[in-house]
């Protein structure tokens, strides 16, 4: 049946990750077919493709991490290459706004002379209003639940290809949020310029 291979396509092209609702969506949007999510949760459960679990697996026990031996590598020395990244791959900053919240890796002079720099205009919440940030929150929540939910990484590469592939690979060009009625950012984003 077509319908279920289409299924499959989309439920393989978001590593397992989509359950019924955005199934529909994803048929709805890119290939013009009509039918109900219940249909779509059928069909599925027919070919054996599990509904999305938001439960976590257990994790392995560590005794030497769970008795305190573990070093925090991190130490607060963040590293802010993720916006020049970011204006690299989009090759535009000018006039962009920067909405982040109130931290110190984002209130740093240095941080404040790359914004200039780069002129993008930066944007804080107000203090005691985190309402501006539940976009961002929702995107944590999601990558979360299908990026890394029931996945172990045993290095620090594998967990930043995984969301690396997560977001470039998915979440931009394929899943349909629901604020954006069912187009995928990028599809809204290319809406938007036209």
């Amino acid at each position: 049946m077509e319908i279920q291979q289409k299924i499959l396509e989309i439920y393989a092209k978001s590593n397992k990750c989509l359950g019924a609702g955005k199934v529909r969506i994803c048929l709805a949007r890119d290939d013009c077919i009509s039918i109900r999510e219940g249909r779509v949760h059928r069909l599925m459960k027919e070919m054996n493709r599990p509904k999305m679990s938001t439960v976590k697996p257990p994790r392995p026990r560590n005794t030497e991490q769970e008795s305190g031996a573990c070093t925090n590598l991190l130490a607060q020395q963040f590293s802010r290459d993720t916006l020049r990244d970011a204006v690299k791959l989009r090759g535009v900053s000018k006039g962009v706004m920067f909405h982040t919240g109130r931290g110190s890796q984002f209130t740093s002079s240095d941080f404040r002379e790359e914004m200039d720099r780069l002129h993008m205009v930066q944007s804080f919440p107000a203090k005691g209003h985190p309402y501006d940030n539940a976009v961002m929150a929702c995107f944590f929540k999601y990558l979360k639940k299908e990026a890394l939910d029931r996945r172990h990484f045993q290095t620090i590469d594998q967990l930043k290809q995984r969301l690396l592939s997560y977001i470039a690979g998915f979440y931009n060009p394929v899943r349909p949020p629901s604020h954006n009625h069912g187009l995928s950012p990028d599809q809204r984003e290319r809406q938007s310029i036209l």
